[in-house]
């Protein structure tokens, strides 16, 4: 899946990616500090969980930013691939969970299933944000340069 980004604000896409990566970054540490301890007795092996974390936070971390620029371009198409590679990225280290972890009591899935849905949905609502602040700061440069070339045209008329 090539990536072109037509975007004429290079550093932008690369400021975000920047810093949306350290976030995806630290929280991945988090979850793996937290799953030794915790995963460890019920079957699942947490540094395998890590390296699934690690290997899918790389697409992860890519993706948000570029699913933005596409939506911000409105290119549906690739929306609709960054949303398939986020969505995989996201489940993959949970899915991991779900088939190693049978000795995992029902009371901690209930809790993790609470914690992933919840993460989930915040990971939605905040990509949902960024994509319309992106489409709105879109249309009003849009606005504003149909604007200023009808201030533009309006002083030619007067001028000839």
């Amino acid at each position: 899946m090539g990536v072109e980004l037509k975007n004429e604000h290079p550093l932008w896409i690369q400021r975000l990616s920047r810093f949306f990566g350290v976030g995806v970054v630290f929280y991945m540490v988090l979850r793996f500090v937290i799953a030794i301890p915790t995963l460890g007795p019920y079957g699942v092996n947490p540094y395998i969980f890590g390296l699934l974390d690690v290997i899918t936070a790389i697409p992860f971390a890519v993706g948000v930013p570029r699913l933005i620029l596409f939506a911000k371009q409105r290119e549906n198409r690739k929306i609709i691939q960054w949303i398939i590679v986020l969505a995989i990225s996201f489940i993959i280290p949970y899915l991991y969970i779900a088939i190693e972890g049978e000795k995992i009591p029902k009371l901690i899935w209930g809790a993790l299933s609470v914690v992933i849905l919840g993460l989930g949905i915040e990971a939605f609502l905040s990509v949902r944000s960024k994509i319309r602040a992106a489409i709105r700061e879109e249309d009003e440069l849009i606005t504003k340069s149909y604007e200023d070339a009808l201030i533009s045209e309006k002083k030619n008329i007067f001028i000839k």
